[in-house]
């Protein structure tokens, strides 16, 4: 029989892409001055996956993912993709966020799996709160140790480098878990 327990917390990510250097280190210091230090360094990658965002925010985007090191509560992470959008809105070109220069996209890694958070609701997608849904990306798979896509799993989720990132960053979750004693299974 299972008992309640709390939810386990998880390590909050931003997944930062914009073709300007200086506004993707300006975004990443204004997040860790909310969420703190992030595990370094970040997993930077060419963001050419899908031509979707070209008209909006230009050509050459670069994305990065950033993990911060500080468990995080569920609870908050309708919270996270607010305060993104409104960094987006900040450093838009109208000022309204339909013109974006850089996409904040904030993703929550738990020991079973990785989320995005999105205000797109879908058929596989759970509604948190505040117009925000969770978007299940990845489950973590114990018998190849590593994250594994799901048939609407983003592309870029599934290279080689995103995985090394998530990986490092579970393990670093494991950790901060044993160490607050807060790991419901320690099997994961």
């Amino acid at each position: 029989m299972s008992l309640p327990h709390p939810a386990q917390p998880g390590l909050l990510t931003f997944s930062i892409f914009a073709n300007e250097g200086a506004l993707l280190e300006e975004a990443t210091r204004s997040l860790a001055a909310t969420y703190g230090e992030p595990l370094a360094p970040p997993c930077v990658y060419p963001f050419s996956h899908t031509p979707y965002y070209e008209a909006e925010m230009g050509a050459g985007l670069e994305k990065r993912l950033v993990i911060f090191q500080a468990p995080f509560p569920r609870e908050g992470l309708a919270r996270a993709k607010i305060i993104g959008f409104e960094l987006e809105k900040k450093w838009s070109r109208d000022g309204k966020g339909l013109e974006r220069r850089v996409n904040l996209d904030p993703g929550f890694l738990a020991m079973e799996q990785f989320l995005l958070l999105t205000f797109k609701p879908r058929a596989h997608k759970v509604y948190l709160e505040a117009g925000v849904w969770a978007d299940l990306q990845l489950l973590y798979r114990k018998e190849t140790r590593r994250y594994e896509g799901l048939p609407w799993t983003f592309k870029d989720y599934l290279g080689e480098e995103v995985s090394r990132a998530l990986t490092r960053g579970r393990e670093h979750l494991h950790a901060a878990l044993a160490r607050l004693d807060l790991l419901h299974d320690p099997r994961l």
